[in-house]
């Protein structure tokens, strides 16, 4: 992670946030991808598992279909039924 950094190399980092009631938000995760791939997608499929990860049920938005037929695919390989994103 710091390696790509330190090299010039492209570095991605991700978010997941909450909205509260002030239209303000509080941070739930953040940080730089680890791994020396690091591209939007990834960071994103990285925000919406750190989203899921918090909540038991939660509503998360993202702007990829493809970021939500992966967290789908991982959804459902995690719980071996038939949840979705």
């Amino acid at each position: 992670m710091a390696d790509a950094f330190f090299r010039g190399g492209p570095t991605a980092s991700y978010a997941s946030i909450i909205p509260d009631s002030s239209g303000g938000f509080t941070i739930l995760a953040q940080g730089l991808l680890a791994g020396s791939c690091h591209t939007a997608y990834r960071a994103e499929i990285m925000a919406a598992c750190s989203a899921v990860h918090s909540f038991r049920r939660a509503v998360v938005t993202v702007d990829r279909k493809g970021v939500v037929d992966t967290g789908n695919r991982i959804l459902n390989e995690l719980r071996g039924a038939s949840a979705s994103l």
